[in-house]
């Protein structure tokens, strides 16, 4: 297998286990659940990239926002997922970015990425659309790179763990059969107000 093909692999898998289990927990009504996996995410894609060229989680984290989220504060967003992750609340890392508190919204997208009285505000519908859009964009900018020098990348992206029936791993072909929501991402001219949109009125659902 080549390092592309590994890439291309670790592409369908994030997409298959990780996107996809975020839509059913959405759809299911788990908000807490989805805005957990979104952060999760982050943490994956972040993973592979190693944009910070070290094994510093936090490091790497904000490295991945600041070029594929730039409208979101690295140092705010890793220390929400210190919270998340580690306490199911606060952190130490929210000191160190001046947060006192974070608060996650739903059907306020007016409300979302505003920073008041050091809290951070995050709407859910807009987060969701922006991992996803920043994690297709991730993989393909891999794509571009020529085979040699995706190695160290192909080397972090095959230890994402897959799930196997009698026929091999098993992931999903493309966008579309992951979430109907995601079909425009398997056209090559990707409308992304589609994808948007259809996310936005997703969430107005639950």
């Amino acid at each position: 297998m080549t390092n592309l093909q590994k890439i291309e692999l670790s592409r369908r898998k994030i997409f298959t286990y990780v996107v996809g289990d975020i839509f059913r927990t959405l759809r299911g009504g788990a908000l807490m659940g989805t805005f957990v996996q979104s952060f999760c995410l982050l943490d994956y894609l972040s993973a592979i990239g190693n944009f910070a060229g070290n094994e510093k989680n936090n490091e790497n984290y904000k490295e991945f926002i600041g070029k594929y989220l730039s409208s979101y504060s690295p140092d705010k967003l890793y220390a929400i997922r210190c919270g998340l992750i580690h306490t199911y609340g606060q952190s130490k890392r929210m000191l160190e970015a001046k947060l006192s508190g974070y608060s996650f919204q739903h059907k306020n997208p007016e409300n979302h990425l505003k920073y008041e009285n050091n809290v951070y505000w995050l709407n859910l519908s807009n987060f969701l659309f922006d991992i996803i859009k920043s994690a297709f964009i991730f993989f393909k900018d891999l794509e571009k790179i020529n085979e040699n020098d995706l190695f160290d990348f192909a080397e972090r992206a095959k230890n994402i763990i897959s799930v196997r029936d009698e026929s091999g791993i098993r992931v999903n072909a493309n966008y579309g059969s992951i979430d109907n929501i995601l079909s425009p991402m398997d056209m090559n001219n990707i409308n992304w107000t589609i994808v948007e949109n259809d996310i936005y009125k997703l969430c107005l659902s639950y």
